[in-house]
């Protein structure tokens, strides 16, 4: 436990610069917008694209969130 709160508290350092705040938020948009694009376009199953789809909304909340928290 208290290695995830060392853990947490380094991370939340990491982010209150505002060049790391601003890299991550474009490579979370990067991974979201492929994932989208890999959910439609490639020929796989029906639950591994609406997959796809789901991780690449849910990183785009996790980014929103970076944003709402750390502005």
């Amino acid at each position: 436990m208290k290695f995830l709160n060392f853990f947490k508290i380094k991370i939340e350092k990491w982010l209150l610069a505002n060049p790391n705040k601003t890299k991550l938020k474009k490579h979370l948009n990067k991974v979201a917008f492929i994932l989208i694009v890999a959910a439609y376009l490639l020929p796989a199953p029906v639950w591994l694209s609406e997959l796809l789809f789901w991780l690449a909304i849910l990183i785009a909340i996790f980014g929103t969130y970076l944003n709402y928290k750390y502005k």
